[in-house]
């Protein structure tokens, strides 16, 4: 192992299940060689054991404040035909997508987003364009946030390519697109737009939580401790 060439004896790895994975692999390549600490940290909130994970209060600060921003956009420029996606990550979690619900004031039932699609929950094309209509009849604009995940009666990806990632998951992004074609061709005269945060949302420093922060600064300092008192 080219960690052992370079006098490396403690590896703390960063990450979800992936690198959790990727980390054991090497434990065991390593066979007590090295000493591999993972620290459990993924915006996707989905870590088993886990109470929560670092990542996920930052990403839902940005999405929140996202939804607000962008619903302050709709409101000034729609006249009863808009609806508004926000696609969020989330392949089989719904976390991101739910948590985007905190953009809602607690006096305003109305506030935006007007409706959350989680992977979770089959998506139901109807329902949805009932809830859509409905909406309009009593705003300027429909705000959804979707996950990218969504899936229907089936179980299928309502958005996938044919390629997977290393770990051999579908590489997903297009649901908010899919659902923009289903409304646009069932609401006629209804504008719909697509917004995608993308890898943003997993980044976005200037939204960084403080109890993110302190967490992760945490957690950094028992993954240190337990290297150093032998634990792997």
């Amino acid at each position: 192992i080219s960690l052992l060439r370079l006098g490396v004896d403690k590896l703390i790895t960063i990450g979800g299940d992936d690198t959790c994975f990727s980390s054991k692999k090497l434990a065991e390549r390593a066979a007590g060689r090295i000493r591999v600490v993972h620290v459990p940290k993924t915006i996707d909130n989905d870590l088993p054991i886990t109470d929560h994970t670092p990542g996920y209060a930052s990403t839902v600060k940005y999405i929140a404040t996202t939804v607000r921003e962008l619903a302050c956009d709709n409101e000034a420029m729609g006249q009863g035909d808009l609806v508004s996606i926000v696609e969020v990550m989330g392949r089989s979690a719904g976390w991101i997508a739910a948590g985007a619900s905190l953009a809602k004031r607690r006096d305003h039932p109305h506030d935006p987003p007007h409706l959350i699609l989680l992977p979770e929950v089959a998506f139901n094309q109807e329902k949805v364009l009932e809830e859509v209509r409905r909406v309009l009849k009593r705003e300027k604009y429909c705000l959804i946030v979707v996950a990218e995940g969504l899936v229907d009666t089936d179980g299928n990806y309502l958005a996938a390519n044919a390629q997977t990632d290393a770990f051999g998951h579908a590489q997903l992004g297009g649901a908010g697109d899919a659902l923009a074609e289903i409304l646009g061709g069932n609401l006629p005269g209804v504008k719909v737009r697509v917004a995608k945060p993308g890898i943003m949302q997993r980044c976005a420093s200037h939204a960084g939580s403080k109890t993110d922060v302190d967490e992760a600064f945490r957690a950094g300092q028992a993954a240190v401790q337990a290297a150093i008192n032998g634990e792997t």
